[in-house]
């Protein structure tokens, strides 16, 4: 497989996948990726944490209604080859690598209300291996905020488990910058800020104000 493409479909096929923990899925899917690939995790959220996404797995509203789900946050890889930039996205119905054009029509439509737009967080591949950290204390029963949110449903598997969803099952991810500065979550002050007050003191890669921005960027 000399092709990125193809070890990318391969790393899709053998790397560890755990529903709701898609910051942790993809952290594993770039720590896979070949280490010539030029990627990105890309961060979905907004000040309020109320994102509405369209054609998602863990919708219940069924495809009459366009798959949606509304998340607190979601995150997702963006991959370039050849000036051709994909996002692999492994809980989307779309599929799990499609071009970033047809993901962003598809995922965020063309008329969500603002109250749930969505603002993005761009952080090279590097940067983010090094740096990202998550202890998964919000995915604690005890940190359910709101019962609506797909991630706070209950667990089917284990009803006495202190998570709301089953964890993956390797230790939590802790980054060798993160570890060196005492961080052992750093998920929502360094990656998922991006509120309008946002003054760059913290967080690494850089805030879109809409995720249709990110067609516009030199990669």
């Amino acid at each position: 497989m000399d092709r990125l493409e193809d070890s990318t479909d391969l790393v899709l096929q053998t790397t560890p996948y755990t529903p709701f923990y898609c910051e942790e899925n993809v952290y594993k899917l770039i720590e896979s990726l070949p280490p010539t690939s030029c990627a990105f995790a890309l961060f979905i959220t907004n000040a309020d944490r109320l994102c509405l996404l369209f054609h998602q797995r863990a919708s219940t509203r069924g495809p009459g209604q366009g798959n949606y789900v509304i998340w607190d946050y979601h995150a997702v890889v963006a991959v370039v080859e050849d000036g051709k930039v994909d996002v692999l996205d492994r809980d989307s119905l779309l599929g799990t690598r499609v071009p970033l054009q047809d993901y962003l029509a598809f995922t965020f439509g063309s008329s969500i209300p603002s109250e749930f737009a969505s603002r993005v967080r761009i952080v090279p591949a590097k940067d983010f291996l090094e740096n990202f950290a998550s202890d998964r204390s919000h995915m604690l029963r005890s940190e359910i905020a709101d019962p609506s949110n797909p991630s706070a449903a209950q667990s089917e598997t284990d009803s006495t488990s202190p998570y709301l969803q089953p964890p993956p099952p390797y230790p939590p991810i802790c980054g060798i910058g993160a570890k060196s500065r005492g961080l052992p979550n750093n998920l929502f002050s360094h990656f998922l800020d991006v509120g309008e007050t946002w003054a760059g003191e913290e967080g690494f890669g850089r805030v879109l104000g809409a995720p249709q921005e990110l067609l516009s960027l030199q990669w």
